[in-house]
């Protein structure tokens, strides 16, 4: 039952128009699963390879994002979503659009975008 022993919290947050209040409650559970979790050191060298990087991965991700974030006008707000990236055939990898130079992107409506 979620009522029972919780320690609850209510939290004001001025909503900037006019000193209108909204309040957010969180209610903690006395009762919790713990689950450990495995240092670094007791994952197989297999295992780290696939859940971490190593120095050159983290600079070819780097260097691939800037061209990607230039190519978006170093602005957050025109970052390309999921959507709007093309798909590799070979390998089904979506692949932003700063890589693939002139192909024009079909908009829905298109001819070439019906199910026809």
């Amino acid at each position: 039952n979620n009522n029972n022993n919780n320690n609850n919290t209510t939290a004001h947050d001025d909503d900037n128009g006019g000193g209108k209040r909204k309040t957010t409650r969180i209610a903690f559970q006395d009762q919790v699963e713990v689950l450990p979790i495995p240092t670094r050191h007791e994952y197989s060298d297999r295992i780290k390879s696939r859940i971490w990087s190593n120095r050159h991965e983290l600079q070819e991700n780097a260097e691939r994002n800037a061209v990607e974030f230039a190519s978006e006008g170093w602005n957050w707000r025109n970052v390309t979503e999921d959507e709007g990236m093309y798909i590799c055939s070979a390998s089904g990898e979506l692949v932003h659009p700063a890589w693939v130079g002139d192909i024009p992107k079909l908009e829905r409506g298109d001819p070439a975008h019906s199910s026809d």
